[in-house]
């Protein structure tokens, strides 16, 4: 069945009276209005015959937020368990080392996997630019294998082991892996930001902010506050533009 851009189509059913308008050619979206007056906005994005997007684009904003959260909650516990310095103070926080908070960092890669992904389902005209969305993903994976071989190789609840005394060849090389995925996710994040700003699904001013955030990322030892507040700007971002989209068909991507 092919749906034209003018087309409508009218139901009505006892007190209820739907005006269901299709834009597939264009926008690949739906507007549901009801006679009430209330709307309901629901974007498709890709999928012009379905009627509900990817679950990476709807879970886009709210994984960059929570990604954020966490990230915060982290970099929290690793000062009062590591100390405010380079100086390693070793000591306990909730029963835990700041090694063991460092464990943890690999969730919210994970969650901004799922928002990269969905950001470049979103690109209608990915073009070589977008294409470099599969770098950023790719780097974050390598972030989490980063993590995982910089922080998993120590006990828990424990200072018995610590990195001067590491000498596993697979854990004692984790923070070179770490640093290489932050070095890829920065460089990858400038085209890709371009793409995405091409396609009005971010603004301009969030690209740099996008880069020095995946540059920040480079120490985990401790970490540094600021990638956790970019990730939360960018899903408030998001939460934004598809906020705006609820009354405005044309700006419904994410």
């Amino acid at each position: 069945m092919v749906v034209r851009r003018s087309d409508r189509f009218t139901a009505t059913g006892g007190d209820a009276a739907f005006d269901a308008r299709f834009d597939i050619s264009r926008y690949y979206g739906s507007t549901l209005r009801r006679s009430r007056g209330r709307s309901i906005w629901f974007p498709i994005i890709n999928t012009p015959a379905t009627a509900a997007s990817p679950w990476t684009t709807r879970f886009a904003a709210g994984a960059a937020l929570l990604a954020g959260v966490i990230w915060l909650v982290l970099w929290r516990h690793q000062t009062l368990a590591h100390g405010t310095t380079q100086v390693n103070e070793m000591r306990m926080a909730f029963g835990f080392t700041w090694m063991d908070s460092g464990k943890l960092f690999v969730l919210p890669f994970l969650l901004l996997t799922v928002t990269m992904a969905g950001l470049h389902r979103s690109l209608r005209n990915p073009g070589r630019l977008g294409k470099s969305g599969f770098v950023v993903v790719a780097a974050l994976i390598w972030l989490v294998v980063g993590t995982v071989t910089h922080f998993w190789g120590f006990p828990i609840g424990s200072y018995d082991l610590t990195f001067e005394e590491e000498v596993r060849p697979l854990f004692q090389d984790g923070w070179r892996v770490q640093m290489l995925g932050t070095l890829f996710l920065t460089l990858a994040f400038v085209p890709f930001g371009i793409a995405l700003v091409r396609e009005r699904l971010l603004p301009a001013w969030m690209v740099p902010v996008l880069v020095l955030g995946a540059a920040s990322t480079v120490f985990l030892s401790p970490a540094f506050y600021f990638p956790g507040v970019v990730w939360i700007l960018l899903g408030l971002t998001l939460l934004r533009r598809r906020w705006r989209a609820g009354g405005r068909p044309a700006d419904h991507d994410i």
